[in-house]
């Protein structure tokens, strides 16, 4: 998703000019301060209007009080970006944004279509099939288009098949960890994304080119199908497909590779039984309607439903607005914003292992680094302060939001389920990250607001973190993990039952996520 950064960085002034005519002027200087409406008095070459020229009347002369769209671009540019290929200037620079609405329409769907399709095969296999169609995809998208069309058809591929494959890894490594492992796991889960926002620049460093740099993020995925062999399947799935064998084969592989044979319990098999058994019995929830009951659990729904809404929109779109603050800066602003992803996620899990007051503490985050981000209004003018300077203070308003903005989003990934009762929580995270892709969708066009004022869009997803941050504060929930490091389940309110505490769901021997847990 920001491969777009540097696939499609902004031109500098001066590096495109309307495309010059045969023969029509000796030289390209003459040719632009001829024909351009310069934006100021001093005509400078770096301070003209490039997206219109003068109309030229029949006899070859120049109406300099009528202007013309201009239809056709010359780029002064060392290497191909997907703005130099497809004239992505003036009019048509909107169509940037349009593609990477059609990435994040791919991770919307791919989604979707992971919860469909894993309701026939298992995660592991959905991961490989997703595995080799990302990579078929984002390769032909490095050297098939011929227009703009074919281009963002094959990234909305790609998007859709990155989407099945960290879907179904996250539920294989939910499923095969327990207690402060699987905690750990789920909010450290995002850390590798910011990992590789700090590798991009390098992969862009290496060629610039914006062909090479899809192929480059496209092909190492080769890598990972070795790894797949090493990769378990989701014991639960087996065992919603009355396929014991399978799940308990996983379980004793899990217990050999940790050495932890002696916590495995004699009548492992009796027990997964038991709890094939207990599943076909108990009624599933999978209307989303069965959520809403209660006038006080709409409210702690509608909060939690804008927490996920601004998190995940504000943690993309804080990285794409990036590009606002200049080319010139754009790999050390980059890596900054990495950088601080990793420090966000991390505050995230203090608070996740230390206090029951991490949605209060999170909120209170959210609100601050929301006004922070609306400072840039208030830098002093360009003459008085030189453009690193100008940079640096930019990019500080920028990381803090990006800090609060992954500390939140670590919480909501990992204690969303404390909120509800077992059997509605996989209900509850589909409508939540669902909802949040949705509203995400909004974000390449609110970081179209800098071409209005430099710090406008960065400004209205400040704002968006103060809604953001008092929607966390109205949630609540208890510690996640006891002092032995163990996920409370047995005192959570339920917000589903008018806020008040529901029947305790209690940990059995029988369950086998306490197998799980255990070994």
């Amino acid at each position: 998703m920001a491969c777009v950064l540097f696939t499609a960085p902004t031109p500098n002034p001066g590096e495109f000019y309307c495309h010059q005519p045969e023969n029509n002027l000796p030289s390209d200087g003459v040719f632009i301060h001829k024909t351009h409406r310069p934006m100021t008095l001093q005509k400078d070459l770096y301070d003209m209007d490039f997206c219109h020229t003068y109309n030229r009347t029949h006899n070859g002369e120049f109406e300099e009080d009528v202007l013309v769209p201009c239809t056709s671009f010359h780029f002064d540019s060392v290497f191909e970006t997907a703005v130099t290929k497809f004239s992505l200037v003036c009019s048509r620079s909107i169509l940037i944004s349009v593609a990477q609405l059609s990435h994040l329409f791919g991770v919307l769907t791919g989604g979707i279509l992971a919860n469909i399709i894993m309701e026939t095969m298992s995660p592991r296999k959905l991961l490989l099939c997703g595995m080799w169609t990302q990579i078929i995809a984002g390769c032909l998208a490095s050297y098939v288009p011929h227009n703009y069309i074919h281009l963002m058809i094959l990234r909305y591929l790609a998007a859709v098949c990155c989407s099945q494959m960290y879907t179904a890894g996250q539920v294989i490594f939910t499923d095969i960890t327990g207690g402060i492992h699987r905690s750990v796991a789920i909010c450290l889960f995002e850390s590798f994304w910011s990992i590789g926002v700090i590798l991009l620049p390098l992969i862009a460093y290496i060629d610039p080119n914006w062909s090479s740099i899809f192929f480059m993020i496209s092909l190492p995925t080769l890598l990972y199908i070795p790894l797949w062999f090493l990769i378990p399947d989701s014991p639960t799935w087996y065992l919603k497909k009355h396929q014991v064998d399978k799940a308990e084969d996983i379980i004793r592989e899990g217990v050999q590779t940790n050495n932890t044979q002696h916590l495995l319990p004699n009548d492992l098999r009796q027990r997964l039984l038991d709890q094939m058994a207990s599943n076909s019995k108990e009624p599933l929830v999978t209307e989303w309607c069965s959520l809403w009951k209660g006038r006080r659990t709409v409210l702690h729904l509608v909060a939690l439903h804008i927490a996920w809404c601004v998190c995940v929109t504000n943690y993309n779109g804080l990285l794409l607005n990036v590009k606002a603050f200049g080319r010139d800066y754009l790999s050390e602003n980059t890596i900054a914003l990495g950088v601080s992803e990793i420090i966000g996620v991390f505050i995230g899990l203090i608070l996740i292992l230390t206090t029951e007051k991490k949605w209060r503490y999170a909120g209170i985050i959210n609100i601050f680094a929301g006004l922070v981000a609306s400072l840039g209004f208030f830098l002093p003018n360009s003459h008085l302060i030189s453009d690193k300077s100008k940079n640096r203070w930019l990019i500080l308003t920028a990381v803090i939001p990006k800090i609060a903005v992954s500390c939140s989003q670590s919480i909501l990934f990992t204690c969303t389920a404390e909120l509800v009762s077992a059997e509605k929580r996989k209900i509850l995270i589909f409508s939540c990250v669902v909802w949040a892709r949705m509203c995400l969708l909004t974000a390449p066009f609110i970081g179209a607001l800098s071409a209005v004022h430099q710090v406008l869009s960065l400004s209205v997803f400040g704002i968006l973190n103060i809604f953001g941050g008092f929607a966390m504060s109205i949630l609540s929930s208890p510690k996640t993990l006891d002092r032995k490091g163990n996920e409370h389940e047995s005192d959570l309110p339920d917000i589903n039952v008018s806020g008040r505490i529901f029947s305790i769901e209690l940990r059995n021997t029988s369950d086998c996520t306490s197998i799980k847990s255990t070994i």
